[in-house]
């Protein structure tokens, strides 16, 4: 009250005096009215060139298509860092692969017929079952072999075998599978496309004879492939046939399979298997080495090499995978009457008793020295391989 009426009595002389527009002096102790400026535009507010980019396209893209413009710091605009691994179940391929078969990637095995795909891909269905998680196989071969069961010890209530009838059908049945890996609380599942080469496609069993029905599946299904399984924790592995390649300099090739180039540019690990007989000689071959070589891999430098044994008895096994590079490397002699040695180990045994005697609970010591001779071998051999550490060997944990 006492304001108000200081106020009219300045007014009020200053009207007498002539004075249109008083000069009021605030009050002493009165509190001032916070003065608000207005805001300048900063230049990050300003439209950039990129914004009239983005509008311009705006007006000529359909709206159904406005989600392909993309900007670095919008939802989705880059694909999900891999942090997670599915065991190959061969430690040595492991550390070439960077860790394993990535979750979130898709990978292609390839070779010549009978160089060991399958086995490969039945010791990832076992590696994805040990870290909690689901395998499914694509059997288009109609060649399960349920020794596998017995061999690798498959938790049969984790593991569907599914027979697909043609391409069209195994991809909905893939993009049902993704849907469901997108859950949060999801567990890692592996598929295991077996194989490529022996897809057949609805327009090859209706007989329209159209010029490669099966490459155009392939290539329009694997470009919708890449970004959406990185959106799930699920890992797909394509298993195919290697084309022969009559003439030219073989050297510097790039390595084509069925099913045209899509299949190559949509997975991130690509990994070539080829074969040799077993170093035994003057005994029946019981089995053959399976060479691995990651000819593609984006997430650690390609071109790692690493190998394992394919028992005919045992099937894919570490333990022969070491003993028949020991072999090889004459670490493994024979001391006749069928009877073997290894160096640095007294014990001796026969060819046949090797995979118990690796295994029995008192036999640590030769174990130890069997693991000794392996990683010197490899280290030796194998080229450095970033993120492993210096002197750092594969540990015993199969």
């Amino acid at each position: 009250m006492a304001k108000k009426t200081a106020k009219k009595r300045v007014q009020k002389v200053a009207k007498k005096r002539g004075v249109a527009k008083p000069s009021v002096q605030p009050l002493v102790g009165a509190k001032k009215k916070p003065t608000t400026k207005k805001k300048s535009k900063k230049a990050d507010d300003e439209p950039s060139f990129l914004d009239g980019v983005i509008s311009a396209i705006r007006k000529v893209v359909p709206k159904e298509r406005q989600a392909s413009i993309v900007r670095l710091d919008d939802d989705g605009a880059t694909l999900p860092e891999v942090t997670e691994y599915i065991p190959s179940g061969i430690p040595w391929l492991d550390q070439a692969l960077g860790g394993g078969w990535a979750i979130g990637r898709a990978s292609e095995v390839y070779g010549p017929p009978g160089c060991g795909k399958t086995a490969l891909m039945d010791l990832a269905l076992k590696g994805v079952q040990i870290i909690g998680g689901n395998g499914v196989a694509y059997d288009y071969e109609h060649a399960f072999d349920t020794r596998v069961f017995t061999q690798l010890g498959y938790d049969k209530k984790r593991l569907l075998i599914l027979r697909p009838a043609t391409a069209e059908e195994g991809w909905e049945m893939l993009w049902a599978l993704l849907d469901k890996a997108k859950a949060k609380d999801a567990s890692p599942v592996l598929l295991g496309w077996d194989s490529i080469a022996l897809t057949p496609t609805v327009d090859e069993l209706k007989g329209s004879g159209s010029y490669g029905p099966l490459a155009k599946v392939m290539t329009e299904c694997s470009k919708r492939l890449f970004y959406e399984i990185a959106q799930c924790r699920a890992h797909v592995m394509f298993l195919n046939q290697e084309r022969t390649k009559m003439g030219g300099n073989t050297k510097f090739v790039t390595r084509k399979t069925v099913g045209g180039d899509w299949i190559d540019y949509a997975t991130t690990q690509r990994v070539r298997c080829t074969r040799y007989a077993l170093p035994e000689s003057g005994q029946p071959k019981l089995g053959y080495m399976v060479n691995l070589k990651t000819d593609k891999n984006r997430l650690v430098p390609p071109h790692q090499s690493a190998q394992y044994a394919l028992d005919f008895y045992y099937g894919p096994s570490i333990e022969m995978t070491i003993y028949w590079i020991l072999v090889k490397e004459k670490k493994i002699t024979s001391v006749g009457g069928g009877k073997y040695r290894m160096s640095g180990h007294k014990a001796t045994f026969k060819r046949s008793q090797w995979h118990a005697v690796f295994n029995l609970p008192k036999m640590e010591n030769f174990r130890r020295v069997a693991w000794g001779h392996y990683n010197e071998l490899m280290n030796a051999a194998k080229p450095k391989i970033p993120g492993l550490a210096e002197g750092a060997v594969i540990e015993d944990t199969v």
